[in-house]
C-alpha cells in the first residue's frame, strides 16, 4: 500500500508541474530557478516530493518572483486522513496511548510522539471553529426597545420543557450519529387548568361526555363544559331490573 501511494502521489505531482511549466497567457516557458523536497506524512509513510520553484512570467504582473505548484497544490504536510484518525484517537484515550495505537495500526515509517498528536489536533480544532464563524450570544433578532413595547403576558406563566435524543436510522452504536433536542413552551396556568391542547396542532381537545365513553360528543345541542385537563367527568352508571 505504501509503495502503491508513493507511485500515485509521484506522478500527481509531475503532472501539477507539468501543468505550471509553461504559461496560461501567452505560452512562454518558466525559467525554473532551483529544486527543493517537502515532505508529505500519509497514514502509509512519509513522502519526500520534489518541489521545482519557478520564475514568474513578465506578462503576468505578481507580487512574488517565483511561486512552487506542489506547495500550493499541498499547503498542509498532513495527510487529511491521518489528521482524522489522530483527533479520533485522541478523542477516546490519552495523547500518548493514541501515539502508540496508532503507530500499531498503520505504516506510519515514522516514530509518532504524542506532542506532535496534541499539535495536530489542536491545529484541527483550531481551524474547526474559525470555519464555524463567530459566536452568537443570541439567537433573538428583535431589537431589546421593540421587546419593551410589546405588551407583558399575566403572570404567572407556566413554563413546560422537554427534551430527548434523536437516533440516526444508520446507528450502529449508542455513541454515534445521534444529538440532543430540547423544547419549550410557556402558557397562562388559566389556560392550562380548563382546557389541554393538542401539541402536533394546538387545537382543543374534544370533551367526554357523561356516558362513560371517551370519544367525542356527537350531538350539535351538547354545551357541557370541557373537562378539566388530566381528569374524566364523573359518570352514574344504573341498572335496569327486570321483573
Amino acid at each position: 500500500m505504501s509503495g502503491l501511494q508513493h507511485h500515485l502521489l509521484t506522478a500527481q505531482a509531475q503532472a501539477a508541474v507539468d501543468a505550471e511549466q509553461n504559461c496560461a497567457h501567452c505560452g512562454r516557458a518558466r525559467a525554473r530557478k532551483d529544486t527543493r523536497q517537502i515532505v508529505l506524512r500519509t497514514l502509509f509513510g512519509t513522502l519526500r516530493l520534489d518541489s521545482p520553484r519557478m520564475k514568474t512570467c513578465p506578462c503576468t504582473p505578481s507580487e512574488a518572483a517565483t511561486f512552487r505548484p506542489i506547495a500550493a497544490a499541498l499547503p498542509e504536510r498532513t495527510a487529511p486522513e491521518l489528521l482524522l484518525w489522530e483527533a479520533k484517537y485522541a478523542a477516546l484515550t490519552s495523547y500518548g496511548t493514541a501515539a502508540t495505537l496508532l503507530a500499531e495500526a498503520f505504516p506510519l515509517g515514522r516514530p509518532l510522539h504524542a506532542t506532535t498528536i496534541r499539535q495536530q489536533v489542536e491545529r484541527t480544532a483550531t481551524r474547526l471553529e474559525n470555519e464555524l464563524g463567530d459566536e452568537r450570544f443570541s439567537f433573538i433578532d428583535t431589537c431589546p426597545r421593540d421587546l419593551e413595547t410589546m405588551p407583558r403576558p399575566n403572570l404567572p406563566l407556566v413554563v413546560a420543557l422537554d427534551g430527548g435524543y434523536v437516533h440516526s436510522s444508520n446507528q450502529t452504536s449508542r455513541r454515534d450519529g445521534w444529538f440532543e433536542a430540547v423544547t419549550g413552551r410557556s402558557t397562562p396556568p388559566a389556560a392550562a387548568r380548563t382546557s389541554a391542547t393538542c401539541p402536533a396542532t394546538s387545537t382543543p381537545r374534544p370533551s367526554t361526555t357523561s356516558t362513560g365513553s371517551t370519544s367525542p360528543c356527537a350531538s350539535p345541542s351538547c354545551d357541557r363544559a370541557p373537562a378539566p385537563f388530566g381528569r374524566r367527568p364523573r359518570t352514574s352508571r344504573t341498572t335496569n331490573s327486570s321483573a
